[in-house]
C-alpha cells in the first residue's frame, strides 16, 4: 500500500472567512437591530429606542470579539465612538470607565513593564523596588 502526499489546505491567510464574516456580521445586524423597531411597531414601541442601540452595538462587539475581526483592543474602542452617535449617552458618560483608577493603575504598570522590558533592566529594578524594600523592613 502506497502513501499519497496530501497536499495543504489553503486557510486563507491569516485574516480568514470566519473573520471576513465577523466584519461583516457586525455591523450588518447591529444596523438590522437598531431598524427594526421600524418594521415592527412605531416608535419605541416595542422597546425604546435606546435599548435598540445599545443591543445593536452589544450585537457589533459580541460578532467582532469571537471572531476577531478587529483586534480585541480597537473593538474595545467602539462604545466611545458608538455611543454618542447613535444618541445613548453622552460621551463624558460613555468614556467614564475608562477613566476608572483601577484601568490607570493597569496601563501604568504595563507601561512600566514595556519601558523595562525596552531598556533590558527587569533584574535590576525588580531588585530595587521589591526585594530591598522587603529585606529593609
Amino acid at each position: 500500500m502506497t502513501k499519497q502526499a496530501v497536499a495543504p489546505v489553503d486557510r486563507g491567510g491569516s485574516y480568514s472567512w470566519v473573520k471576513r464574516t465577523g466584519f461583516i456580521a457586525g455591523p450588518l445586524g447591529a444596523a438590522l437591530i437598531i431598524l427594526s423597531d421600524l418594521w415592527w411597531g412605531g416608535e419605541g414601541e416595542s422597546m425604546p429606542v435606546a435599548a435598540l442601540h445599545t443591543l445593536g452595538l452589544a450585537w457589533w462587539m459580541a460578532c467582532w470579539w469571537l471572531t476577531e475581526a478587529l483586534p480585541i483592543a480597537a473593538t474595545a474602542l467602539l462604545p466611545i465612538v458608538l455611543i454618542p452617535l447613535l444618541g445613548i449617552s453622552p460621551i463624558k458618560v460613555a468614556t467614564a470607565p475608562y477613566a476608572h483608577p483601577l484601568v490607570m493603575l493597569f496601563m501604568g504598570g504595563f507601561i512600566i513593564g514595556i519601558a523595562c522590558n525596552v531598556i533590558n533592566c527587569i533584574g535590576e529594578l525588580h531588585c530595587k523596588l521589591f526585594i530591598e524594600p522587603v529585606i529593609a523592613m
